[in-house]
């Protein structure tokens, strides 16, 4: 099993006991890289999506911008499983992606800048990690 410190907000996050990182294995570690994911540039690895730079980067057309999410999450989402299928003697099967269920963008019926995304994937031991948010253009 692998482990990690936990990061909330970006930031490491210290155990008011101990005074040491807080770590995090299984399913809060396969959420946590999931989000790190929707929230890095693409690193040389494939690692990452970029989004901020994508929305930014794009006319807004809601067809085009909702593929192209999607498309990039996706795309993402198969480096990250490359990379514990890699490593798989360090990982358990709950924080093993199986396959991915569900990805989705949608726009915000009041505000035509504004998406929201949802994440879903099933790990090799039959459960389940979703992560959702919002994107502006």
């Amino acid at each position: 099993m692998s482990s990690t410190f936990k990061v909330e907000n970006g930031d490491v996050v210290i155990s008011s006991m101990s005074g040491r990182p807080i770590m995090v294995s299984s399913k809060a570690k396969l959420r946590q890289e999931i989000k790190e994911m929707l929230t890095i540039e693409i690193l040389p690895s494939g690692f990452g999506t970029n989004l901020d730079a994508l929305i930014g980067s794009i006319p807004n057309r809601l067809f085009t911008i909702t593929i192209l999410l999607e498309r990039q999450i996706r795309k993402s989402l198969d480096v990250l499983k490359a990379i514990k299928i890699k490593r798989r003697s360090t990982h358990t099967t709950d924080e093993m992606i199986s396959k991915i269920a569900q990805i989705s963008v949608v726009p915000a019926k009041t505000d035509q800048t504004l998406y929201t995304f949802k994440v879903d994937v099933t790990t090799e031991d039959g459960g389940s990690q979703s992560v959702n948010g919002t994107l502006r253009s």
